[in-house]
């Protein structure tokens, strides 16, 4: 096996840094929905997941899904938006990448923040139940109620525990992870959802 350090150290020069381990996490892309009022106020848009849906029937979410082949976060996240809500792909005007988010569980989630113009409130019963919009004014007052989980390493029981110092007493690291909850007029956000709401509400209202 030939060992080439001049090219590999070539081929990293101004290469931004790789997330090791990110090949095998699954990718998805959602869009935060800004709907102005034709008055310089604007709303958030958010969906009610199709009950009948697999994955988190039921649910409070931001338009979005996997990113197929092929497709950039931004192209998977227009689409999706466009698909979900009916849309013409001109309605929707993407202004930011705002965030990425990374979870415990192997996913990736890239955000985008943008505007919907025109928008009449359609969207398509495959796959959202109903729709509902939160004002910036409100937002700003909404405080959510924060829980906190512990997160740490239960390997498989095949693991060689016998390699490592301390064996099956090996102080593993635990974590902690903090899920908002927000209470809107009957409506229950949290999860992703609410993650990426409270740093919204951070960045925008410098909570």
């Amino acid at each position: 096996m030939k060992f080439h350090l001049k090219t590999y150290l070539a081929s990293l020069k101004n290469k931004p840094p790789q997330i090791i381990g990110e090949g095998s996490w699954k990718h998805y892309a959602v869009f935060l929905p800004l709907i102005p009022d034709g008055k310089g106020e604007f709303s958030l848009l958010f969906e009610v997941r199709a009950s009948h849906l697999q994955t988190q029937p039921g649910e409070i979410s931001f338009p979005g899904g996997a990113i197929e082949e092929g497709e950039s976060p931004q192209e998977a996240a227009h689409r999706e938006t466009c698909e979900e809500l009916l849309l013409s792909p001109n309605q929707v005007q993407i202004l930011a990448h705002p965030y990425t988010y990374v979870s415990t569980y192997g996913r990736k989630i890239d955000c985008f923040l943008g505007t919907i113009e025109n928008y009449q409130g359609t969207f398509s019963p495959d796959e959202v139940e109903k729709i509902f919009a939160i004002s910036l004014r409100d937002l700003e007052e909404l405080e959510p109620k924060i829980y906190r989980s512990k997160v740490k390493e239960f390997p498989e029981e095949a693991f060689p525990y016998e390699d490592i110092p301390g064996g099956r007493d090996y102080p593993f690291i635990e974590g902690e992870s903090e899920t908002p909850f927000y209470y809107w007029k009957g409506k229950t956000i949290w999860g992703l959802t609410g993650r990426i709401l409270r740093q919204v509400q951070r960045d925008l209202f410098r909570h």
